[in-house]
């Protein structure tokens, strides 16, 4: 098998993509991926209308993804991130061994090492995929990514 033919077959979540992560999750919707993203703001599922299904809750994002990404505005929203990951509905609730999470919020490092720490048990993975860039930058092509930890 292909490194394209694995490529095709992994599954995208995205978790509350709001005004930056909505470029970029069109953009894996767009390429073919399997996509299922879920977000709090009626709003954000109208891009994703006819060409996505919608996850009602977040393990159902981790249900169906193999890779979940999760977006988050700033650091008042921690909590909203760890109710996402840990709650009791939380994403690796519903994600097969060998899930990654991805976080791409501006929390601090010391919360995803926590997060990656209490989603270890279920054979979860929680890097800090943190991003440079405003919300125009996806839709050109131009986002810049990198991982902290």
């Amino acid at each position: 098998m292909t490194n394209r033919e694995i490529e095709r077959q992994l599954r995208a979540g995205f978790a509350d993509p709001g005004d930056i992560g909505e470029p970029v999750a069109r953009r894996v919707v767009d390429t073919g991926f399997p996509t299922t993203p879920r977000a709090r703001r009626e709003a954000s599922p109208k891009p994703f209308r006819g060409t996505a299904p919608w996850a009602g809750t977040p393990a159902g994002v981790g249900r169906d993804s193999d890779v979940a990404k999760i977006r988050v505005f700033d650091e008042r929203d921690v909590g909203e991130v760890g109710e996402v990951v840990l709650g009791e509905d939380g994403i690796p609730r519903g994600m097969a061994p060998d899930g990654v999470v991805l976080v791409h919020s501006t929390v601090p490092v010391d919360h995803v090492a926590d997060l990656r720490r209490r989603c270890a048990p279920r054979d979860v993975t929680v890097p800090d995929g943190a991003i440079k860039g405003t919300f125009t930058r996806p839709r050109n092509e131009t986002r810049e990514s990198r991982r902290a930890g």
